[in-house]
């Protein structure tokens, strides 16, 4: 796993890269689209950072390209750093999105620390994880999903390297 330190920059690019008027599909309403926004921008960064000529797409099916592989980032608004019992999830609705590999990020509330967790090749990704249906709680107890939503934990993950 790897921690950033989110820069103001960041944050200002992440608030240009959609109207913020609630995504297609957004389970919270568009509540949390900024941190969503500011997930992207920190892995392209860091891509770029490690010169793996990575750019940003912003589609329905995929958010980067990186090399030839098409890249969805799933971001995660949390309060703590994440453990590896926590969940990496793909809401059901969007297991049609033509990618290559989803990378998994988790974003402190207060948009101060981004966590590069993990990835997984999509067809492996469902591979591994369970499907659970809106109201059931995660296995620790400690979430409960508001959609169908396929779930695996972070340490089924790859590094990201």
């Amino acid at each position: 796993m790897i921690e950033i330190l989110i820069s103001e920059n960041q944050i200002k690019r992440a608030k240009n890269l959609y109207s913020f008027n609630n995504l297609n599909n957004s389970i919270t309403k568009g509540k949390s689209e900024i941190f969503g926004a500011v997930g992207e921008i920190v892995a392209l960064d860091f891509y770029n950072r490690e010169s793996l000529n990575a750019s940003y797409v912003g589609s329905y099916d995929y958010d980067l390209r990186v090399y030839d592989k098409r890249v969805d980032v799933k971001t995660k608004k949390v309060n703590n750093a994440p453990e590896l019992d926590h969940n990496a999830t793909i809401p059901a609705v969007n297991t049609k999105q033509k990618t290559d590999i989803y990378l998994f990020v988790y974003v402190l509330s207060d948009l101060t620390k981004a966590f590069l967790v993990g990835w997984l090749p999509k067809d492996l990704f469902f591979e591994t994880a369970t499907l659970k249906r809106k109201g059931e709680f995660d296995g620790n107890k400690a979430f409960q999903f508001r959609a169908d939503t396929y779930s695996t934990t972070l340490d089924k993950l790859y590094a990201v390297k």
